[in-house]
């Protein structure tokens, strides 16, 4: 038994080497040890000689700033509204979205929006339309 400080309190949760291996890791222990695959596999762990499925949410942390949902043999955790969950650091991040991810017709008019690598954006235009002074629309001529 091997025991994960929980980030929100400072408790120590306890953590057997089956859940820790078969429903989070890849490695156990200290020093780190590789986890051997089992016959139940990932999700999964023997008790009294059945497989039976790991409720990952029951572990602490598993779904940082989530809703963890425990499904058959895996887990899903829904994140807030511009957060994605992050399997390496079992968080929901934030989700950072270009202009025209955001709304790729803003330009209007037919024009097409370009994402700049500085997270601004700049329209380019058709035949018939012109670009306006600070570049962000397409405008009809009249």
């Amino acid at each position: 038994m091997q025991y994960r400080i929980s980030q929100y309190d400072y408790e120590a949760i306890p953590l057997t080497h089956e859940v820790c291996c078969n429903a989070l890791g890849i490695a156990w222990g200290e020093p780190c040890q590789i986890c051997q695959s089992t016959h139940c596999g990932k999700g999964y762990e023997q008790i009294d000689g059945v497989c039976k499925d790991i409720n990952e949410c029951e572990v602490d942390g598993v779904c940082q700033r989530g809703q963890c949902i425990n499904e058959e043999g895996s887990y899903k955790c829904n994140c807030p509204e511009n957060t994605h969950f992050d399997k390496s650091t079992l968080d929901c991040v934030y989700t950072l979205k270009m202009p025209c991810e955001l709304d790729p017709h803003r330009c209007h008019n037919g024009g097409k929006c370009i994402d700049l690598p500085s997270g601004d954006y700049k329209c380019i235009c058709p035949w018939g339309t012109r670009t306006s002074q600070d570049r962000k629309s397409c405008k009809l001529p009249f």
